[in-house]
């Protein structure tokens, strides 16, 4: 599905639409120094220690967020999230295993997300939807529904909203 960009007129593919985080924030906002002593992680997951010598104090994982596009697939958003200790360690125990599915565990965003204030700490739980993906994020916990990124993954967006997405990865000078 294309649309017509409204910063460079060209028309972008909305089905290949998936924004991603490459870490968790907190990791993003350290320097390389500081990441390289005191993180430790691949595409997946991600161990933050409190300093450079501490035990780990920060377990991230990194799940897809879907949010639904009239007119097409939903977005899958490449986010992490912050797990407890004991969470952590059960994910991991299931993670190459068939067994894994149907299991659920809660977590809180670990990302701002472009568009919506606020999002990072956002409570959710997630889960593996089947044998092939990572873990899919479920957004919303008692008095968080009015948040427009909880009531976006509830509700669906409208294409032009999923553009917007877009613009801010291919066009990021026009977003800030």
């Amino acid at each position: 599905m294309k649309e017509r960009c409204a910063h460079c007129n060209e028309e972008h593919d909305l089905s290949q639409l998936e924004p991603s985080h490459a870490m968790p924030d907190v990791v993003h906002q350290m320097g390389d120094l500081e990441r390289r002593q005191r993180v430790r992680m691949n595409k997946d997951i991600c161990l933050v220690r409190s300093d450079t010598i501490g035990s780990f104090h920060g377990r991230f994982l990194r799940v897809l967020l879907p949010i639904p596009v009239a007119g097409r697939d939903p977005c899958r958003w490449g986010v992490w999230v912050q797990v407890e200790e004991g969470t952590f360690e059960q994910v991991l125990e299931v993670w190459d295993k068939d067994e894994r599915t149907g299991l659920i565990w809660s977590g809180q965003l670990a990302n701002e997300l472009p568009g919506y204030a606020k999002s990072l700490g956002l409570f959710g739980t997630f889960q593996f939807r089947n044998l092939t993906d990572i873990p899919y994020l479920k957004l919303g916990e008692p008095g968080q529904r009015q948040h427009q990124l909880i009531r976006d993954q509830n509700d669906g967006v409208p294409s032009t909203r999923a553009l917007e997405w877009l613009l801010s990865i291919h066009h990021p000078e026009s977003t800030s």
